[in-house]
């Protein structure tokens, strides 16, 4: 016994049985007829005037149609979320596991952010995306290797992928909605019914036969149809092409994610959606937006992934898809939070301390010190910062860009901070001494005039490294006077310049003068060229 087939999934499928010795048309029909009274029509489509004048090896056709079914379930394949099954047997929505079987006559809906795959025993499937509702209204194998699927879709939208058979037999698969019927072989193609109740049938690949309002329309591989209620199918129109992605990175280090995408002649929408798998079945984000309108994503966790687009055309058809893209997301370990300095702060000095706040996951800091913000032309370069805290000093007093990022034990780098600058603002200069003006029982000091709004600090100490300070001053005015030491021997003096901010430069090199026993006061000399420079 073998099977025969025609272009399409119709009423008119037959199948071949070969006649074997002592066979009548009658036995043959009550073996295989879902009801033997039909023999009648079976003599008519071969010709056969006597039923029991048949001889071996003669070949008998039977319509598919009036075969005897055996019942066949799907499998649950893939579930994802909240997907429910009503079974012929009870009115009552049931949770469905992957591994589930689902009979003739069940119905099943998935929620949102849901979706499962139903396996037929040939192999085909039917995916549903979330909110889509179903029915198996006929699941049979009739013949030895005839499978007949008639799926509804209520509502949402549905994916099927009907496999050709490569011995014998052809499968019948058909979806119903409220507005039309496809039936398909070897064909993968997606259905979907809005709320309106109007049906798109977009074909990937094969052909599709769309009936409606007595009217058929054959859509080819890469176009579509729209069956509206109580209309006839749209001519077939071609599916847009997918839109580009612009700028597009393989890896993204920060949210929220902002993807652009090039216009598509003809698209009134664009439909993005980011999957865990290349199949698209684990979706985890999807949206239509407007042309040229940017998508943003939010949140989404770290992990690895694949993009695909689709523009949607004026009839709500969606579009071939693009290539699945392969893209990894790592927003995580965060860029760190900087305490200091703050952006466009000020430091008296060349030296500034990073502080900023420890970031879950992170094992190292990576701090970037440049000139320009562009980070063209770097002075400091650190990647093993293992604290929340780094000290850098500045070749010179400018303003400075600086930014921090995150790293982890396998060598990745998260994404840097915001740029911020500070400025290093110089010291006020030393102030030169001039020689001391020495009287019988005075000595005056001056030194250089530093300008407008510039204070002074003077020392006096009996040792060069002025751990005995005699005398510590602040005069406004680059001068100063005292009483000369009643006690003999060497003294040092020196000075600083304090802007209006408070802000000290670094003291002068020290001078020194000497006050003899036994004799008036008076400047032996001034100890010149003594080198000893106090740090700041």
């Amino acid at each position: 016994m073998a099977a025969a087939s025609s272009a399409f999934a119709t009423d008119n499928d037959t199948v071949t049985f070969i006649v074997r010795p002592g066979d009548n048309l009658v036995t043959i029909c009550e073996g295989c007829l879902e009801d033997p009274r039909n023999w009648d029509e079976v003599a008519e489509i071969n010709n056969i005037r006597d039923p029991n004048r048949l001889w071996p090896g003669m070949e008998i056709l039977v319509p598919v149609r009036l075969l005897r079914g055996t019942p066949v379930a799907a499998t649950v394949t893939f579930l994802k979320g909240e997907v429910l099954l009503k079974s012929p047997e009870t009115e009552i929505w049931t949770p469905l596991s992957a591994g589930d079987s689902v009979p003739e006559g069940s119905r099943v809906k998935t929620g949102e952010q849901s979706a499962v795959e139903l396996t037929c025993e040939d192999g085909s499937t039917l995916f549903l995306r979330d909110q889509t509702e179903t029915g198996i209204l006929k699941a049979l194998r009739k013949g030895p290797s005839y499978l007949v699927h008639d799926i509804f879709v209520r509502a949402g939208r549905a994916i099927a992928h009907v496999r050709k058979l490569l011995k014998g037999g052809t499968p019948r698969f058909r979806i119903h909605t409220r507005t039309g019927v496809a039936g398909v072989r070897g064909t993968t193609f997606r259905t979907s019914v809005d709320p309106s109740e109007n049906s798109r049938f977009e074909v990937l690949e094969g052909t599709v036969g769309v009936n409606a309002m007595r009217d058929q329309v054959m859509v080819e591989q890469g176009e579509g149809t729209l069956v509206s209620r109580g209309r006839k199918p749209t001519p077939p129109k071609k599916l847009l092409p997918p839109p580009v992605i612009r700028d597009f990175r393989p890896l993204y280090k920060r949210l929220p994610l902002r993807l652009h995408f090039d216009s598509v002649e003809g698209a009134v929408a664009c439909r993005v959606m980011i999957a865990k798998d290349a199949a698209f079945k684990d979706v985890v984000f999807e949206k239509q937006v407007p042309p040229n309108e940017p998508v943003r994503i939010l949140d989404i966790e770290d992990g690895s992934y694949y993009l695909q687009t689709r523009s949607i055309d004026d009839l709500g058809l969606n579009g071939l898809p693009s290539r699945a893209e392969p893209v990894q997301i790592r927003v995580n370990p965060l860029p760190p939070f900087v305490n200091t300095p703050e952006d466009g702060s000020e430091y008296r000095g060349d030296t500034v301390t990073f502080k900023w706040l420890k970031v879950a996951g992170a094992t190292s800091y990576h701090v970037q010190v440049a000139e320009g913000a562009d980070f063209q032309a770097v002075v400091t370069d650190r990647d093993d910062v293992s604290g929340s805290e780094y000290r850098v000093r500045v070749p010179d007093y400018k303003t400075w860009y600086f930014r921090i990022r995150s790293g982890t034990d396998d060598g990745y780098k998260g994404d840097w901070s915001d740029t911020l600058a500070f400025t290093t603002i110089p010291p006020p200069p030393q102030p030169p001494v001039e020689t001391p003006e020495v009287g019988d029982e005075i000595i005056k000091i001056r030194w250089g005039d530093l300008g407008d709004g510039i204070t002074y600090h003077f020392q006096m100490a009996k040792d060069a490294e002025f751990r005995e300070i005699l005398l510590d001053r602040k005069p406004e005015k680059p001068e100063t006077s005292f009483e000369k030491p009643e006690t003999p021997g060497v003294y040092y003096i020196r000075t600083s310049g304090i802007d209006a901010t408070g802000y000290e430069g670094a003291f002068s090199i020290p001078q020194s003068f000497e006050v003899e026993k036994g004799f008036p006061y008076e400047l032996l000399g001034i100890i010149a060229g003594f080198a000893l420079l106090i740090a700041l």
